[in-house]
């Protein structure tokens, strides 16, 4: 994903990332729905950045006890916060 700060600037750097949160919703706001590009197995979440690309990956490590609508809370240097909404199966 691509990430700008509260100036409108592409943050290009984990140092940038202060805190990342997951909120359970108690309900899911209809809207555009994406499909899902890629799953990977992971043992822990985990946020990347990859320079050449100059996006974020976030690995999200989620149990079945966790279905049900989310919200994905990333928080920078800034206090910019940057969130996005799932509904976990």
């Amino acid at each position: 994903m691509d990430v700008e700060d509260a100036n409108g600037v592409v943050v290009g750097a984990l140092t940038a990332v202060t805190s990342i949160s997951k909120i359970r919703l108690t309900s899911c706001a209809s809207g555009t729905q994406d499909s899902l590009e890629e799953s990977v197995a992971v043992s822990t979440s985990q946020l990347t950045f990859n320079a050449a690309s100059g996006q974020f990956t976030y690995n999200w490590k989620t149990e079945r006890a966790d279905a049900g609508c989310r919200r994905l809370v990333i928080e920078f240097n800034d206090v910019t916060r940057r969130s996005a909404d799932f509904l976990l199966r």
